[in-house]
């Protein structure tokens, strides 16, 4: 699992894998020591707790960097999708070959969309040397783990399959991507003042409160 996460995370080397390990194991070994570090000495209730916590952190936050690092990833190519395919529809349209049409795409969103241009054009160099293209289509997806790429994949291959017109599959298909991102951010925009709560409840009232209520604390406990 943490494999396929660190190729979606970007890190496709195998040497990451290594990297990834040892950073969890300085992480483990980090992270309790610092919390040891932070705590006094001659409290053996704390020490336990800061060890057994340090430990826990230290196990979870390499992996919740990682998800982090994915879900910023995978967002930058959703958000890429539907320009790439407009600018896509624009070159098989013109006439030009749908491997052609991709690394065109490629090279004109590499200043703006760097990610997935970056992925296209891998995807090109393989077609280019020999991978059939089903299986490079595949792969794009297997690299990034966005949904919308494997749909984007099985669209062009049914597309060659039944002899379709790509531009119009390209076409119908970036409709469906934006209607699914509008709908996406309408449900982000609904949950908003939802999870806004949990910040305001512990973070916020509580000093709302301290500031209203001290004064006259302060005034009750010194007439009593």
């Amino acid at each position: 699992v943490s494999a396929s996460r660190l190729v979606h995370a970007g890190f496709a080397r195998k040497s990451d894998q290594a990297v990834y390990a040892l950073l969890r194991v300085v992480s483990l070994l980090l992270v309790p020591a610092v919390a040891l570090l932070i705590v006094p000495g001659n409290e053996p209730l704390l020490v336990v707790v800061a060890l057994i916590g340090g430990a826990s952190a230290g196990l979870v936050l390499p992996p919740a960097m990682l998800n982090h690092l994915v879900a910023e990833r995978q967002w930058a190519i959703r958000r890429a999708i539907p320009d790439a395919l407009d600018v896509l529809v624009v070159c098989v349209e013109a006439g030009m070959a749908l491997d052609p049409a991709i690394q065109r795409v490629a090279r004109e969103l590499v200043s703006v969309h760097p990610i997935l241009a970056s992925e296209f054009l891998t995807m090109t160099r393989r077609v280019a040397a020999g991978m059939p293209r089903e299986q490079a289509l595949h792969m794009l997806y297997l690299r990034t783990g966005v949904d919308e790429l494997r749909g984007l994949g099985s669209h062009l291959l049914q597309s060659d399959r039944w002899g379709t017109s790509v531009g119009t599959v390209l076409r119908t298909y970036s409709d469906q991507v934006r209607h699914r991102r509008r709908t996406t951010a309408e449900k982000r925009a609904a949950t908003a003042a939802t999870k806004m709560l949990i910040p305001l409840m512990l973070f916020i009232f509580p000093v709302m409160f301290i500031v209203l209520l001290a004064p006259a604390v302060m005034q009750l406990s010194a007439q009593f």
